[in-house]
């Protein structure tokens, strides 16, 4: 900048510094100081100045714990969530772990106070029990923080880890990982593997890839040492170099550690949805397996679930829920995609909200009463009502259980009981339930519901509104819901053709046909 300066106006290099420390203390151009570049050199910039493409510029070193996480902030609007941060920093996430396992690298917290002293992001942002890092505007002028976007996130990143799940089982199924052997990680503050932050972990019994007490190959013994298998996913947006970077640093520490002999190994893999061409090529030239959902499940199902992220909570569009069964359909994978049709399922449960006034919002997540709960479709009625509704997208025929109690998961009373009660906590509003289906509800869950419908504070809400008109609605409620009326006809359709009975397609496809024995 002095160089410059002495070039264009030909005042003297005293001078230039003169002038350049007046206009810094005026304010008149800033600096990234106390933030320093290659030999010491600082980055003048006018205010409000977007800095976003030089600094990408002059950090392109993703081995660079610093260059990293600056990239993902300018790209990810501004803020990460702290699981997210853990795995691009490869901070340790434990600091017991870090003195157990005698780690020499930073933790995740050493890490985020460093670039608070250096005055890169804000205090943590506390949202709950979820924690984010947010970075200042002065370094990335385009941060996008409100309720909507963290709720997005959120939801973002239990999508990933939803479809994960779908993916680990498959390896189980390929025999990649041994049965059982896949774990989905997702709590920041408690699921660990060497002291690091994974979406999952598994272990390998490939032949060759793990010990055994008997080395003879057509009779190896029971009791087997196995390989390691950790996995990096991003399945909700494009997987980046620098979540690839990020995911090698961790790798390299645990080669570092762990002593790789005998057999034994550690198998790194990438789930993705899409990879960028730099990134890609950095995971191949490291040896880093990498599994697209359309290389497994086919093209369908990627098509499918990039359908899903892209509908609109706000503006639902039936067909377009359609084009994502017919998509799943078509793949010939839908039984093993359950989260897919149960994504549509909330967004059709919306749409029917929507349709009667209200505006309905999906996949809120809550804590209260050091507990959490996500509900699937939630409204706001006023300023003391809040209408939560379970949806669950099951199969003609399935039935719904009412659970012995609150902890029984995807039961009536975990909804009325233990949900509805974390929601209450969280906001200081009154509930009112409505646990939806597309299958059926078992006996005792109905008389369950019809008991709670006759509490006086929830029939007081059901006079005073024409929707919902009851706590629950089944597969009959739902048809009979839809009826004739126009703007229900494809969600008719979708009831009827994509949550039907599959097993009476079987009986039925088998009717009629001569059995040779």
């Amino acid at each position: 900048m002095q160089e410059q300066l002495i070039y264009k106006t030909n005042v003297k290099p005293n001078n230039a510094r003169q002038i350049l420390l007046r206009l810094r203390n005026e304010k008149v151009v800033l600096t990234t100081e106390p933030v320093k570049f290659a030999r010491n050199q600082l980055l003048y910039f006018l205010p409000k100045q977007n800095l976003k493409d030089k600094l990408k510029g002059v950090i392109p070193d993703h081995g660079q714990t610093f260059h990293r996480l600056y990239q993902a902030l300018v790209e990810q609007q501004g803020f990460l969530h702290i699981s997210e941060f853990a795995k691009i920093c490869a901070g340790v996430v434990n600091k017991k772990e870090k003195e157990n396992l005698a780690l020499k690298q930073k933790d995740v917290y050493q890490i985020i106070d460093e670039l608070l002293r250096l005055q890169i992001i804000e205090p943590l942002l506390d949202h709950g029990s979820e924690r984010f890092i947010v970075a200042k505007k002065e370094w990335v002028p385009t941060v996008k923080l409100d309720e909507n976007n963290i709720q997005k996130r959120l939801k973002d990143l239990s999508f990933s880890n939803d479809f994960t799940e779908s993916l680990l089982k498959w390896l189980e199924r390929m025999n990649l990982a041994g049965t059982n052997s896949t774990h989905l990680f997702t709590q920041f503050d408690r699921d660990h593997f060497n002291g690091f932050y994974w979406n999952a972990i598994g272990y390998s019994y490939l032949w060759g890839l793990y010990k055994a007490n008997e080395i003879d190959p057509f009779n190896p013994s029971l009791e087997k040492t196995p390989s390691s298998i950790v996995i990096e996913s991003v399945l909700h947006r494009v997987m980046k170099k620098y979540d690839v970077a990020g995911f090698i640093a961790r790798v390299s520490v645990l080669y570092g550690r762990l002593r790789v002999k005998d057999n034994y190994r550690i198998i790194p893999i990438c789930f993705v949805q899409s990879i960028e061409s730099d990134a890609l090529q950095l995971a191949r030239q490291r040896g880093i397996m990498v599994i697209s959902i359309s290389e497994v499940f086919g093209t369908k199902i990627a098509e499918a679930i990039k359908m899903v992220r892209e509908l609109d909570p706000r503006k639902i569009d039936p067909e377009a829920l359609a084009a994502v069964l017919a998509a799943s359909d078509a793949s010939g994978h839908d039984g093993k995609f359950g989260s897919l049709k149960g994504y549509v399922f909330n967004f059709i449960v919306a749409s029917m909200f929507n349709n009667q006034g209200y505006n309905s919002k999906i996949g809120w997540k809550y804590e209260a009463l050091n507990k959490k709960c996500e509900c699937d479709v939630v409204i706001s009625v006023d300023d003391e009502y809040l209408l939560v509704c379970e949806a669950k997208g099951y199969n003609e025929g399935t039935q719904i259980q009412l659970g012995e109690s609150e902890d029984d998961s995807d039961t009536v009373k975990k909804f009325f009981e233990k949900t509805c009660r974390i929601v209450e906590a969280a906001t200081g509003k009154k509930v009112f339930p409505v646990f939806i289906t597309s299958g059926e509800f078992t006996p005792q869950a109905l008389e369950y519901m019809e008991e709670f419908r006759k509490r006086k504070a929830i029939s007081k809400f059901l006079k005073m509104r024409n929707f919902p008109t009851s706590v629950y609605l089944d597969r009959k409620g739902l048809m009979d819901l839809f009826g004739n009326s126009q703007i229900y006809t494809e969600h008719k359709k979708i009831l009827k053709e994509f949550f039907r009975d599959h097993k009476k397609d079987k009986i039925n496809g088998n009717k009629g046909e001569e059995v040779i024995h």
